[in-house]
């Protein structure tokens, strides 16, 4: 069963990701980066280290998920691409 996570950018971007994990704590994602996927981890130095080892611009922003049930997975990504 999927684990759906859901977390915001400073600039409001949503960062979002269906994993079969249950344990992810933070995303990173390079500022203003739109062609990347966020890199999450359980925890924010983990997040941060992903996200530069795979190529984000800098800087790089740690920002806090939280597990959401199905529909408000739905709701936040709806229309959204896959790396969008």
């Amino acid at each position: 069963m999927a684990t759906h996570y859901l977390g915001a950018t400073k600039d409001g971007r949503i960062v979002a990701r269906s994993s079969t994990r249950n344990d992810f704590t933070h995303a990173a994602i390079g500022t203003g980066a739109t062609t990347r996927l966020p890199s999450f981890s359980t925890n924010a130095a983990g997040a941060y280290a992903n996200a530069e080892n795979n190529g984000h611009p800098l800087p790089i922003e740690v920002v806090q998920v939280r597990i959401v049930d199905a529909a408000e997975y739905r709701a936040a990504t709806k229309g959204r691409k896959a790396r969008g």
